[in-house]
C-alpha cells in the first residue's frame, strides 16, 4: 500500500477500510531503540480504532553479535563500530546511541577522498584509525566470537551488566548535551528510565535476554508516550512455533509452495529472482535442496533448512540430519517429521525476504520507512509469484517517515 505523504491519520482510516481489526504488529531486536515512534503508532491506532490489537513484539530468532576475532572479547563487551578493528561488526540486540549519535562510520576511503594522508597520520599511532573512523555516539554489544546463541536463549545474568553499563553510558552522554532548566528535568526522566530497567530484571535469574525484553516493553512504550499505552507483547519464538498444531496457521501456508513438488520450482524462481542482483543470496548459495526458512531447534542453534529426496538438514553450528524415505510436500508432514526428531520448541522464522511473507498473512506489520530493506524485495518476490499463478494473499505494511499523530510528551 503506498500512501506516502499522508498523514498517519489517514494511514490508520485507510487500514480500517483495507484490514479492519487486523492486528498491528511492531517487532523489533532490542527495546531501545525506536520505541517513541511506535508508541506514537499505538496511540494513534488505539484512539482511531480501539478494537484493533496493537502488538510489540521482541525479534528474538537472530544471532547475538559477535565480537571479531582478535580483540579478546570475552563474554559480552560494548564496542563502537569503526573502519578498521570492528569494521565488520553488526550488532542490532543491544546497541545504544547518544542524542545525535548514530552508526555512521567514517570511512577510511572517505577520509583518503577528502585529502587526508592516512598513513602519515597513523604513523606510531595504529590505534589513532579506530578513534577516527569511529561512529560517534553509538555502542552495540558483542558476544565472543564462539558464542553461537540466539537472543532467545542468551541469558540475561550473562550480558546485563554491560546492557545496564551501556544504557547508563548512552543517558548520561545525552545529558552532558543539555543545561539550563532542561537538564534537571531530563535527570529525573533518566532516573526513571534506569529504575524501570532496573526493576524489570528477575530475582531467580533465569530469564533470557528475550524475557526480560518482553516484560519491560510496555514500560518502555509508556514511558516514551508519557502515558499509558494499551499494547500486548510477543515474540518472534510464539509467533513462529511450528509444530502439529500451529503449521496450520495462515502464517506458514507460503511454505507449502516450496515443499510440494508441483510448485517447488516455480517458488525458487520467484525468490532467487526477487533477490538478484543484491546481497542476499541465492537459494543455491545455501546448498542443494535449501528453502528460504531457517529452523531453529532448542540449545542447537538455527540454521537454513535443506530438503532432499533422502532427508534433511538444518544448518546449525553443528549440523543437524534427518533421514527419511519419503521427502515432506507440505507443511503438517514438515511439522510432525521436525517434532518426532527434535521434540517441542521447534520454531520456523523466514529468510529475510519470507518473514514478511509469514507475518503479512495475518498481522499488519509496522516499520519505520527505511527500517528494512527487505521490504521492496519482498513485494518483488510476491509480484513474481502472483504472476506464476500463485498469489499469495498479505496484509499491507504501515511504515511512518516522522513522528506519528500528536507530538509525544518525553
Amino acid at each position: 500500500m503506498d500512501e506516502s505523504g499522508c498523514s498517519v491519520n489517514e494511514i490508520l482510516v485507510r487500514l480500517d477500510e483495507v484490514a479492519p481489526g487486523v492486528p498491528l504488529l511492531a517487532l523489533g531486536q532490542t527495546v531501545f531503540w525506536d520505541e517513541p515512534m511506535k508508541a506514537g503508532l499505538a496511540l494513534a491506532a488505539a484512539a482511531s480504532s480501539p478494537s484493533r490489537p496493537f502488538i510489540a513484539g521482541v525479534h528474538d530468532t537472530d544471532y547475538f553479535a559477535k565480537a571479531p576475532r582478535g580483540i579478546g572479547v570475552r563474554g559480552y563487551a560494548a564496542l563502537p563500530h569503526n573502519d578498521t578493528t570492528t569494521q565488520n561488526l553488526w550488532s542490532a540486540a543491544a546497541e545504544f546511541s547518544t542524542l545525535f549519535g548514530g552508526e555512521t562510520v567514517v570511512t577510511r576511503d572517505r577520509l583518503t577522498q577528502h585529502g587526508v594522508s592516512l598513513g602519515r597520520l597513523a604513523h606510531g599511532r595504529p590505534e589513532l584509525m579506530d578513534e577516527l573512523t569511529e561512529a560517534w555516539g553509538w555502542r552495540g554489544l558483542a558476544a565472543a566470537p564462539d558464542d553461537d546463541r540466539i537472543a532467545a536463549e542468551t541469558p540475561l545474568q550473562a550480558v546485563l551488566g554491560p546492557l545496564f553499563d551501556t544504557l547508563e553510558w548512552a543517558v548520561n552522554s545525552t545529558l552532558d548535551c543539555l543545561s539550563g532548566p532542561a537538564l534537571e528535568a531530563a535527570r529525573k526522566k533518566a532516573d526513571h528510565l534506569l529504575s524501570l530497567v532496573c526493576e524489570g530484571t528477575d530475582e531467580a535469574g533465569t530469564d533470557t535476554l528475550a524475557d526480560f525484553y518482553e516484560r519491560i516493553l510496555p514500560d518502555l512504550y509508556s514511558f516514551a508516550a508519557g502515558e499509558p499505552v494499551p499494547v500486548q507483547t510477543t515474540r518472534t519464538t510464539e509467533l513462529l512455533a511450528f509444530n502439529p498444531q500451529t503449521c496450520d496457521r495462515d502464517r506458514f501456508a507460503i511454505l507449502d509452495l516450496f515443499l510440494n513438488p508441483a510448485t517447488r520450482d516455480v517458488a525458487r524462481h520467484a525468490y532467487d529472482r526477487a533477490v538478484q542482483g543484491t546481497e542476499m543470496y541465492t537459494l543455491d548459495r545455501f546448498g542443494a535442496g535449501a528453502v528460504p526458512f531457517d529452523v531453529i531447534i532448542p540449545g542447537r542453534g538455527r540454521g537454513t533448512l535443506r530438503v532432499g529426496t533422502r532427508g534433511l538438514l538444518i544448518m546449525t553450528p553443528d549440523i543437524l540430519a534427518v533421514s527419511y524415505k519419503r521427502a515432506p510436500t507440505n507443511r503438517r508432514e514438515l511439522a510432525a517429521l521436525l517434532e518426532e526428531r527434535f521434540g517441542p520448541g521447534v520454531t520456523l522464522v523466514g529468510k529475510a525476504v519470507t518473514l514478511i511473507s509469514l507475518l503479512a498473512r495475518e498481522f499488519v506489520f509496522v516499520f519505520h520507512e527505511g527500517a528494512s530493506g527487505y521490504v521492496n524485495r519482498s513485494r518483488t518476490f510476491h509480484r513474481y509469484l502472483a504472476e506464476a499463478g500463485h498469489p499469495q494473499p498479505v496484509h499491507p505494511w504501515c511504515a511512518w517517515a516522522t513522528a506519528p499523530g500528536r507530538p509525544l510528551t518525553r
